[in-house]
């Protein structure tokens, strides 16, 4: 079936492939969030929810002076700096569920959108040493 979007005629599929299984389902199996469909299942959300519950629960929320590991942004300087999320993301492992440690929003989507891979991050610094007018000491 073909549907009118912003970009033109595009076809539409009543399914997707799950980003965490793989599998192709119906889109009546994603849940929406606002305007678009998650890219996970709902069975492989709820699975990814509840082992997130129990890592909280083993690894409780850091204290208010902790910073974070990559940026060493406190609490404080997130709201110097006016962000919009001031809450601690626990990071984990997705493939093992091995607890990492407590992030801040943005250092967490930074590496989870480069897919929690060490030669894309290594890429991504190189790139950006190349294209950097500044050198930062790392």
């Amino acid at each position: 079936m073909k549907i009118s979007t912003l970009w033109g005629e595009e076809e539409y599929s009543d399914t997707r492939i799950c980003s965490e299984c793989k599998v192709e389902k119906p889109t009546t199996s994603f849940a929406m969030d606002t305007t678009y469909l998650r890219s996970k299942c709902k069975e492989c959300k709820t699975n990814h929810n509840k082992q997130l519950e129990r890592l909280r629960k083993q690894y409780p929320k850091p204290d208010s002076d902790y910073a974070c590991p990559i940026c060493d942004d406190t609490i404080e300087t997130m709201k110097e700096r006016g962000y919009k999320r001031l809450n601690w993301c626990l990071d984990h492992d997705h493939t093992t569920g091995e607890y990492r440690g407590y992030l801040c929003h943005l250092c967490n989507t930074g590496i989870s959108n480069l897919r929690d891979d060490v030669n894309i991050l290594r890429k991504a610094l190189k790139y950006l040493e190349k294209h950097s007018s500044i050198s930062n000491e790392v």
